[in-house]
């Protein structure tokens, strides 16, 4: 739970207490030290050198203390979990103080951080900063604790602004752990880092965008007088085709060619034959040398396929044929429609 002011005057005094013990504490192993000296130097070279091994190896162990990694996702919290490790010692009462500083551009946090607890009774803690927790257990524990434990999780808000590729590091220190009063050695663990290079993976994609287009030139043919059944092709002899049909699209594409009932009489397409006020479009896809008429394909409202497939950036020449009504019952002046249309191949 967050500390009160006044909880918070209570904890400079238990410091001040446990600075003091640890003083204590020290000297009392430096005595140690010199009493285990003075008989190592009693009992010969041999025994001096096995007896400081064994007074240096022991003074040399600490708990350790420190962060976990953790997910990161900007715009939400990260969990991460403090955890001591403490082998075969024990303890009943932490305290550690979690410093998050950004790193390069990313943006300040601009919420505090909150403590959340995990496997033993719940730490009083404070904000003094945004970026900073300090947590402590005024009261020892009722069951002390061994090998390695949570000390509870710090939830730390991620800033909404921040990229995939922003980047925070979490640092324990200082860190402190006592049993019945006595200090227990303590190191601060390694910092670890959220988000960036050294966080979780970043899968990076890049999507294209399938582009279709198909462009027309030109995209009018004047027909001027034509005599009731009588047929007009754009055709002429030596020419791969009047019409050219381009595709502007970044894939290779298929065209289909359409034509809408003339305005404003409306007139009908028919595949079959021309009529009374029924007409035929047909197009032709012209072969080199292009001396002689192409094969004509004839269509209506419904899309026919022209053939391809039309690499990007290349086009496709052709050439059309219109056979006028036979008859008309009304209308005399009319136009129509031809629709290009490309997909994907």
């Amino acid at each position: 739970m967050p500390i009160s002011e006044t909880e918070s005057r209570l904890i400079v005094m238990e410091s001040m207490k446990e600075e003091s013990s640890m003083r204590m504490s020290v000297l009392s192993r430096s005595s140690v030290h010199v009493l285990a000296h003075g008989r190592c130097w009693r009992w010969g070279v041999v025994a001096l050198a096995l007896c400081l091994s064994l007074v240096f190896a022991g003074a040399s162990w600490a708990a350790v203390i420190g962060p976990r990694n953790a997910s990161y996702t900007p715009g939400a919290t990260s969990t991460v979990p403090v955890v001591i490790e403490l082998g075969s010692a024990t303890a009943d009462r932490f305290s550690f103080t979690i410093t998050v500083t950004r790193n390069g551009s990313a943006p300040a946090l601009t919420q505090n951080l909150s403590y959340q607890a995990v496997d033993i009774t719940a730490a009083n803690y404070d904000t003094p900063s945004i970026g900073t927790l300090r947590a402590m257990w005024l009261f020892p524990i009722s069951s002390p604790v061994t090998g390695t434990v949570t000390l509870g999780n710090v939830l730390v808000p991620i800033p909404a602004t921040a990229s995939a590729s922003d980047s925070y590091t979490v640092t324990a220190n200082p860190v402190g752990a006592s049993l019945g009063g006595t200090e227990v050695p303590t190191t601060a663990g390694p910092s670890i880092v959220l988000g960036g290079p050294s966080g979780p993976p970043i899968i990076t994609i890049t999507i294209t965008l399938e582009q279709l287009g198909v462009d027309v030139s030109p995209t009018d043919w004047a027909l001027g007088v034509v005599e009731p059944g009588a047929a007009v092709t754009s055709w002429a002899s030596g020419n791969e085709g009047h019409f050219g049909a381009a595709n502007t699209g970044n894939v290779t594409e298929d065209f289909s060619i359409s034509a809408a009932a003339s305005s404003p009489s409306g007139w009908a397409p028919n595949t079959s034959a021309a009529g009374t006020d029924q007409f035929m479009i047909c197009f032709g896809l012209g072969a080199d040398p292009y001396t002689s008429q192409p094969t004509w394909t004839c269509f209506d409202d419904t899309p026919v396929s022209m053939n391809g497939p039309v690499p990007a950036g290349e086009y496709l020449p052709f050439d059309l044929r219109f056979t006028a009504p036979t008859d008309v019952t009304t209308g005399s002046t009319e136009s129509f429609v031809i629709s290009l249309a490309a997909a994907a191949h």
